[in-house]
């Protein structure tokens, strides 16, 4: 049985202890088949890297294209959290435009929620700090309020000898944040990350 290690700041992470929860979780997608996270490190900056993951999203509409799409979990060392990221482009390498994005990855139930969340909706576009070319993001701001959610309880929920630590390990922290924001953008965590 492994050690869990624990953010010293939950539910913030500094750059050390996503490195740990980012390689934790590239681990752990092993052994899922067909996931296919990767870590990248990057080209100039030593001990900076991130998860990424390359995809096809068939678009279902009249043109029915398809799109690549790459999911990339950074971390935005200023303020110790990290976003959901999109590379997004038609075939042809052409960024796709806000409204596509949506259409795209956001499952029809979830688009105006996602839309009016923030100050340009949910998902926005701006240059990648670390590697300087155009991505889409799902806004981080509530990453916090969202990790807390998930181990805070109630006063009158009783203690559980079984699970004395209310809160979650680095080795799982990637793993429960995806489970509950990555549906809304077309990332499904598999019951086997849990098992």
């Amino acid at each position: 049985m492994s050690t869990q290690t624990y953010p010293k700041q939950y539910p913030f992470l500094t750059r050390q202890e996503f490195d740990v929860a980012a390689k934790s979780f590239l681990e752990q997608s092993k052994n899922v088949v067909g996931e296919g996270w990767i870590w990248i490190e990057h080209e100039r900056l030593i001990r900076f890297g991130y998860l990424s993951r390359k995809m096809i999203i068939q678009k279902v509409n009249a043109y029915s294209n398809e799109f690549k799409t790459e999911d990339i979990t950074p971390i935005t060392t200023d303020v110790e959290q990290f976003e959901q990221v999109e590379e997004v482009e038609d075939p042809d390498g052409t960024p796709l435009t806000i409204d596509e994005i949506y259409s795209c990855l956001i499952q029809p139930s979830r688009l105006e929620d996602i839309k009016i969340a923030g100050f340009h909706g949910g998902i926005s576009q701006q240059d990648h700090p670390t590697l300087l070319i155009p991505f889409y993001y799902l806004h981080p701001c509530e990453t916090a309020t969202l990790m807390k959610s998930i181990v805070d309880r109630p006063r009158s929920t009783k203690f559980n000898s079984d699970n004395n630590n209310l809160l979650i390990s680095l080795e799982g922290y990637i793993r429960s944040w995806l489970s509950l924001i990555g549906n809304v953008v077309g990332i499904k965590i598999e019951i086997d990350y849990f098992l």
